[in-house]
């Protein structure tokens, strides 16, 4: 009986320090995963063993990184959807006025109420209509707005006055649905009842948003 116990002790013992040394080999190696046999062959006093197969799986933690989408993430401009935000944060812009002094103050008004109306959108009708902040036809007026019922071109007391009130009368009388001019969310629908006399309005303010949308990439990056 001694010849036959001992012989499988000893093959216990082998087959436990096979497995120790083979998890051991794959961690010194920084393995991501293995599946390797250990093939053996004893004679236990009558039985014969011919194989041995042994399976130790080794998994290295691996570490995925996660995307994460940054905050004010610049998008720029939709001329099919004028109410489709820019994202653009201040700074971004105030760099990009700087080309334009004039029109600095107006900077916090668009990106507070970009989720309305898209920022580069608005400064683009506001650097037309006012010939970038230099040229407008009644004081501070940066859209051309006329008063409803005289007709007259309003005055304003700050840039930043004629822009709230610009973008509350582009937000609810030409983009929204019950509003008195609406036509749809593209520049051109916008261009029907705006500026009506003109059918090229529309082009010229989306080259003008082209120019700022590029213009504010080379910024960021």
């Amino acid at each position: 009986m001694n010849k036959i116990y001992k012989p499988l002790i000893s093959l216990i013992i082998l087959l436990i320090g096979g497995v120790f040394f083979l998890n051991e080999h794959n961690k010194q190696n920084d393995l991501e995963s293995i599946s390797k046999p250990i093939t053996s062959y004893y004679d236990v006093g009558t039985i014969k063993v011919r194989e041995i197969k042994i399976y130790v799986p080794y998994v290295k933690e691996v570490k995925i990184p996660i995307e994460v989408k940054k905050e004010n993430e610049y998008k720029g401009y939709n001329i099919t959807d004028v109410t489709q935000p820019s994202e653009i944060d201040e700074l971004s812009l105030r760099r990009y006025l700087d080309k334009y002094p004039e029109l600095t103050p107006i900077s916090p008004t668009l990106v507070e109420n970009d989720n309305r109306v898209n920022a580069i959108f608005m400064l683009a009708l506001i650097r037309l209509e006012s010939g970038n902040g230099k040229n407008c036809v009644r004081q501070n007026n940066l859209g051309s707005v006329k008063c409803f019922y005289s007709g007259e071109f309003k005055e304003y007391d700050s840039m930043s006055e004629s822009a709230e009130e610009l973008i509350e009368l582009i937000f609810n009388q030409y983009i929204s649905r019950d509003g008195m001019w609406y036509n749809g969310l593209r520049i051109s629908d916008i261009n029907k009842c705006y500026n009506p006399k003109d059918s090229n309005w529309s082009n010229q303010i989306i080259d003008i948003m082209e120019e700022i949308h590029f213009d504010i990439l080379e910024i960021n990056n």
